[in-house]
């Protein structure tokens, strides 16, 4: 199975449509896989997972929780701030959640509950970290954000990983970069005038 229908398989929302293939040798696929692991669950998408220059470049769109929409179920506009004081009114943030489809949902603080956009109970992954993020970025939300790797953390430790890393077959021994295209390659991949064309396991 190659890399890209790994990340499917196992995580079915996290590369954009735009990916068609991960452009790194085999030996950077198990930090692809990690970094995937990582941030399955902040609503990311991955739009370019690529070797430049001899480095790692993983680039990500994140959307989790954003464009926020504020109105209440007595059925007035998008937009519309919620006075707390007006009858029947209950507060409704709608967000885009790229972790699930489709990405629109919406979240009642008060009646604590996750719905689509016609009303029906939904479940979303991970709510608890949701409800964090939209306590962020709405103060509407009692919920304590989660204390995790940033995406820019993620991605930072997942582009060193690279460089001390054979992206011919993924050894940290021996390893050096240069070559008239220049690359992460350990001594015996480096040898070889084909080090990248090796099938997926």
């Amino acid at each position: 199975m190659n890399i890209e229908d790994k990340i499917k398989e196992k995580y079915p929302y996290l590369l954009s449509d735009q990916v068609a293939r991960i452009g790194c040798g085999k030996g950077w696929h198990k930090i692809v896989l990690e970094v995937c692991e990582k941030i399955k669950y902040y609503g990311a998408k991955i739009e370019q997972i690529k070797e430049k220059f001899g480095s790692l470049r993983i680039y990500v769109d994140h959307h989790n929780c954003s464009r926020i929409l504020l109105k209440s179920v007595d059925g007035r506009k998008d937009g519309v701030k919620v006075d707390p004081n007006v009858p029947g009114a209950e507060v409704l943030i709608q967000f885009h959640d790229n972790a699930r489809k489709p990405s629109i949902c919406c979240y009642l603080p008060e009646s604590d509950k996750f719905v689509d956009i016609h009303g029906k109970e939904i479940e979303v992954i991970d709510p608890e970290f949701v409800k964090g993020r939209l306590a962020q970025l709405t103060g509407l939300v009692d919920a304590e954000p989660r204390t995790e790797e940033t995406l820019s953390e993620v991605i930072a430790w997942a582009e060193k990983e690279a460089d001390i890393t054979c992206e011919g077959c993924g050894t940290k021994e021996n390893v050096t970069r240069g070559g008239d295209w220049i690359k992460v390659l350990c001594d015996k991949c480096r040898s070889k005038k084909r080090w990248y064309d090796e099938d997926e396991d």
